[in-house]
């Protein structure tokens, strides 16, 4: 028997506090991401020189390093969920594999934009699902627009990838 699974997309509708941490873990996002692929342009100039070749870090090492530095050099990081940059991290990770391995098919990572076409970050972790409320970690129950649109039923909502994205303007 085939598992099938479903991905819904939904619209939300945030208070004002809601919305200025939808922008902050967007903003966060972009720089987790950024940073990384930062780090990884000097290790793909440095291959570039006749010296010993290093290795790309993957996006566990570079979250261990981005976590061990931001107390002291990005404290307004701990404002939002540890999973915006963790994920944008694996994201830049799995751009990098598919740019190494499948050169013919991908390009070099590029860097985000506040500006660009779409603001997104991604959260893990228990999302509970009400009447017309989402319980998304680290912000709470936010109202949905549609109503009886997700599923309410324990065994589909206990654990989920949550995307929030800009369509909905609120990542600027």
């Amino acid at each position: 028997m085939t598992q099938v699974i479903r991905g819904y997309k939904t619209a939300l509708r945030p208070t004002k506090v809601q919305e200025e941490l939808f922008i902050k873990a967007c903003g966060i996002a972009r720089f987790a991401y950024n940073w990384g692929l930062e780090r990884n342009n000097n290790v793909y100039l440095w291959n570039q020189l006749p010296h010993p070749p290093l290795k790309y870090e993957s996006a566990i090492d570079q979250h261990r390093i981005l976590n061990s530095r931001k107390a002291n050099d990005y404290p307004w990081m701990y404002e939002v969920s540890k999973c915006a940059p963790q994920e944008a991290l694996r994201d830049l990770g799995s751009a990098f594999h598919n740019f190494l391995t499948r050169r013919d098919r991908f390009r070099w990572p590029s860097f985000k934009s506040r500006h660009g076409a779409k603001q997104s970050f991604t959260l893990t972790g228990a999302v509970r699902v009400k009447h017309r409320m989402i319980h998304l970690p680290t912000f709470g129950w936010v109202k949905l627009k549609e109503r009886g649109y997700l599923p309410a039923r324990s065994h589909l909502a206990n654990y989920g990838y949550v995307t929030a994205s800009s369509a909905g303007r609120a990542c600027r």
